[in-house]
């Protein structure tokens, strides 16, 4: 059973690691939209919402396989740290979306700026949650 477990947690982690690449990919490509230049609003816009679409993609196969299903079921000692990630899944597409919506009318949208600080912090907060996820699957693996 143990060397079962072992098995199905490796394949967890790496999938895990696979799932987490495109929103990471998608994730750098709007840090350097906004380290390049002042982003055009609707560029900005269109970036962001794609952004909190494959962070919808993501978090809906995540929370469909192992890390959010079996792992959550099967090890008792992470269940309330898997939950309090599970909760934070919906704020983070909100705040996406609700970014978008605040460069309709927002001026350029320069490094230094309150709107940029707040998707960075974002951008930020979404790479930290993705770590603990995988820091939880390493944490079991290694037990």
């Amino acid at each position: 059973m143990a060397e079962t477990n072992n098995e199905r947690l490796k394949q967890a982690k790496e999938k895990l690691a696979r799932q987490h690449g495109p929103l990471l990919g998608a994730l750098r490509g709007l840090e350097s939209m906004l380290e390049s230049h002042a982003p055009a609003q609707g560029d900005l816009e269109r970036r962001l919402n794609r952004v909190a679409e494959t962070l919808e993609t993501h978090i809906k196969e995540e929370e469909a396989g192992d890390l959010f299903g079996w792992i959550h079921a099967t090890f008792g000692e992470v269940k309330e740290q898997l939950d309090a990630l599970r909760d934070e899944h919906l704020s983070s597409v909100e705040t996406l979306r609700q970014l978008a919506v605040e460069t309709r009318g927002a001026g350029p949208v320069l490094t230094s700026s309150d709107l940029s600080v707040r998707i960075r912090s974002v951008v930020a907060d979404i790479r930290q949650h993705e770590a603990r996820e995988s820091a939880v699957v390493e944490m079991i693996s290694t037990t």
